[in-house]
């Protein structure tokens, strides 16, 4: 994981903070306005920081909010994706706004194939599947990517089941 330490001067010159809209990728963000403001820094293999995950102390269990499902809310990390690409664009940060642009489409992507996984874990047809597949045409690579590691995968094991 990639976790700045950012002197504090350079925070208060520049007025950087964290997009807490963002939801995912919070890091990502803050770098990309960071490098854009003009910041330098370096890549360490040495952690600079102590990171651990906590120990509820009711349940007396490991919390389970790293995997929950708000985690992955792909849409509300695009509003704050879109809010810096405006920022950089008023900038002339053309090229980081590109890199910002992929991935907003790419989070685009993730959003439609998250919902496609829940529609067909909630027992949705095949219509219903098709239907939402046909009205999003940035997931037809990635459905088509999946179907042929599926086929792929079931021609390999009957393969096997027939040797």
């Amino acid at each position: 994981m990639l976790k700045p330490v950012v002197r504090s001067d350079f925070i208060r010159a520049t007025g950087r903070a964290y997009h807490e809209n963002a939801r995912l990728s919070e890091d990502f963000l803050y770098m990309l306005e960071f490098l854009t403001a003009g910041g330098r820094g370096w890549l360490t293999g040495r952690p600079m920081y102590y990171w651990r995950q906590a120990f509820g102390t009711i349940s007396r269990r490991w919390t389970e909010t790293g995997r929950g499902q708000w985690r992955y809310d792909y849409l509300a990390a695009n509003a704050a994706n879109a809010e810096v690409l405006r920022a950089m664009q008023r900038t002339g940060e053309n090229d980081f706004a590109a890199l910002l642009q992929r991935r907003i489409r790419a989070f685009e992507q993730f959003h439609w194939i998250q919902e496609l996984s829940r529609l067909r874990a909630n027992g949705a047809t095949p219509a219903q599947l098709a239907r939402t597949v046909l009205h999003h045409p940035q997931i037809w690579p990635l459905v088509a990517q999946r179907g042929m590691r599926r086929m792929a995968k079931s021609v390999f094991i009957r393969s096997l089941v027939r040797a």
